[in-house]
């Protein structure tokens, strides 16, 4: 399964890339955005099965990158 993260925090998306160990769950990170538009262009590009998000982004938040990719992905 691939996995985006979208978080505008390095520390954040840092933090979650190197303490889960992605492969032995079965998983790929795929993608790491900076803000809710590149989550939405890597979610275009990638057609991740998860999406892990943080609310507070700038350029489009969390909440309605959330919508979009739902419409587009239903």
């Amino acid at each position: 399964m691939k996995v985006i993260i979208a978080d505008d925090e390095r520390l954040a998306r840092e933090g979650l890339i190197n303490l889960v160990q992605w492969e032995s769950h079965g998983l790929l990170v795929a993608g790491v955005a900076r803000n809710g538009r590149e989550a939405l262009d890597l979610a275009r590009q990638e057609h991740p099965q998860l999406m892990i998000v943080d609310i507070r982004m700038p350029i489009m938040d969390g909440l309605e990158l959330v919508k979009k990719v739902k419409s587009e992905f239903p």
